[in-house]
């Protein structure tokens, strides 16, 4: 039998890179709001900031302990919240 099944996945908003975990999954069955995904990429060194996500490759801590990340943005390290 086949059934269809939703699912989310990863994606990083500064290069478009797919999270995959350990086991090289995107998406996990059933986890249609993403939380599973999402908790496995934050494990694995991706950064949330706002509602953004961002692979090791796109983000950078700076000298004032900021996160600047490729496409331009920069977030409190402890806070991560938007600097303006």
């Amino acid at each position: 039998m086949k059934q269809e099944t939703k699912s989310m996945i990863i994606v990083c908003d500064g290069c478009g890179e797919h999270f995959h975990d350990g086991n090289d999954f995107c998406s996990y069955i059933d986890d249609e709001n993403g939380e599973l995904i999402e908790q496995s990429a934050l494990d694995s060194e991706w950064k949330k900031f706002g509602d953004k996500h961002y692979c090791p490759n796109c983000y950078q801590i700076d000298d004032d302990d900021h996160y600047q990340t490729k496409d331009g943005k920069v977030w409190d390290a402890d806070t991560e919240q938007e600097v303006i």
